[in-house]
């Protein structure tokens, strides 16, 4: 049974009873399969998955500092769910657009540039909150992201530093 959730009067994004946690897809608005297909390899990625929903939570005084963090976390825990099979990601393309012009619009762009701007972004938003506004848990044996860029990501786990390209 299908529940409709309208979302600014665009096509509704998509509640299934029974959705799979992690098995969600975007619709393709404005040319968005570069922003679409960089999301999904970012939200099937197990260490950003574990931080953004069981480590790492964002205080409301500094939405306006981590914009698209602040955009990126609900998108993430959304897909997580398990409650969606399809979504429309329009307020982070819109924050996306506004934090960087050149994907306002109905454009087409390359996904490795989309990537590249998205995670140097987030590593900047996550540096400038850290300890300010941002509330981190470390289980131990449980990664940390330290760094988050276009290169890679940088974790700590068991006191190893551990990076990923």
């Amino acid at each position: 049974m299908y529940e409709y959730v309208l979302l600014q009067g665009l096509e509704p994004d998509v509640k299934v009873e029974g959705a799979v946690a992690g098995v969600c897809g975007f619709y393709n608005f404005a040319n968005t399969c570069y922003m679409n297909s960089g999301l999904q390899c970012l939200l099937a990625t197990p260490t950003i998955v574990k931080y953004f929903t069981d480590s790492f939570e964002l205080d409301k005084d500094c939405f306006d500092i981590a914009v698209l963090v602040a955009k990126f976390q609900p998108l993430l825990r959304d897909v997580w769910a398990g409650d969606y099979n399809l979504l429309k990601p329009m307020s982070f393309k819109e924050t996306l657009s506004i934090s960087h012009p050149q994907f306002a619009g109905a454009h087409q762009h390359d996904c490795q540039e989309f990537l590249a701007l998205l995670l140097d972004t987030m590593h900047e938003e996550l540096r400038q909150i850290k300890g300010r506004c941002c509330f981190e848990t470390f289980i131990p044996g449980d990664c940390r992201i330290l760094s988050l860029n276009w290169i890679g990501l940088i974790l700590t786990c068991f006191h190893l530093t551990i990076f990923f390209r």
